[in-house]
C-alpha cells in the first residue's frame, strides 16, 4: 500500500468519513489539502509513524539496528561535538540513532532533504527526551523549534515543530507502541 493511503486512512478517512486529500511535491514531500495542516510520513519495514499538525513540523522513526560502524557514521555526518557523544557513548548506536530521528525530523519540519543538510543541524542534551537544538541550516535561528525523542526495544521517534510556546503539546493518538516505562 503507498504512504499516502496509508496516511489518509490514519488521518481518519476510513472511520471517520471524512475526506483527506494528500499529494505530493516535486521533492516527494507530502502535501495535506483537506482537512487544513501539515503532515509528515516516516516509514521503516513494517512501521508508519505520522504527524498531523497545526504548524510546521516533522517526523523521523528508525529501526533499532544491528551493530555499523555508529562513531565513523557520526564522524562524517555530525558535528565535532556531536561525534565526540557517539564515541564515548556506552551504546554508540543508541546515541546515533536519537541524533539521526532529531535531525532528520527537523529537516522535514524545515521542509528540507538530508542530503547536505544534516550536519548543518547541531543538537545537545541527546540524551534526554527534550535535545537542545543549537543550530540550524542556514544560520536560521533554532529558537521557535520543539524537538522530541520517544524510543522502546524496537524504534526511535523524532518529531520537530516549529512553535511559539516551548515546550510544544504532543499528543499521540491511535495504536501505540509506548508506555510510561519506555518514555525516557
Amino acid at each position: 500500500m503507498d504512504s499516502l493511503q496509508e496516511c489518509a486512512a490514519a488521518l481518519g478517512a476510513e472511520r471517520t468519513g471524512q475526506p483527506v486529500r494528500l499529494s505530493r511535491s516535486l521533492s516527494g514531500r507530502p502535501i495535506l489539502h483537506e482537512p487544513p495542516g501539515h503532515v509528515s510520513i516516516s516509514h521503516t519495514r513494517n512501521l508508519l509513524a505520522l504527524c498531523h499538525a497545526g504548524q510546521p513540523a516533522g517526523i523521523d522513526i528508525e529501526l533499532r539496528r544491528r551493530e555499523r560502524p555508529w562513531v565513523a557514521l557520526a564522524e562524517r555526518y555530525f558535528s565535532t561535538s556531536e561525534h565526540r557523544v557517539v564515541a564515548a557513548a556506552e551504546d554508540p548506536g543508541e546515541r546515533f540513532l536519537r541524533f539521526w530521528v532529531a535531525k532528520e525530523a527537523l529537516l522535514k519540519c524545515l521542509g528540507l532533504g538530508i542530503a547536505g543538510h544534516i550536519g548543518d543541524i547541531e543538537l545537545a542534551n541527546i540524551e534526554t527526551n527534550w535535545p537542545s537544538v543549537l543550530r540550524l541550516p542556514g544560520g536560521r535561528p533554532p529558537r521557535g523549534f520543539g524537538v522530541r525523542i520517544w524510543q522502546n526495544e524496537t524504534c526511535y521517534i523524532g518529531l520537530a515543530v516549529e512553535s511559539a510556546i516551548y515546550p510544544p503539546s504532543w499528543t499521540i493518538d491511535g495504536p501505540s507502541l509506548w508506555s510510561d516505562e519506555h518514555d525516557r
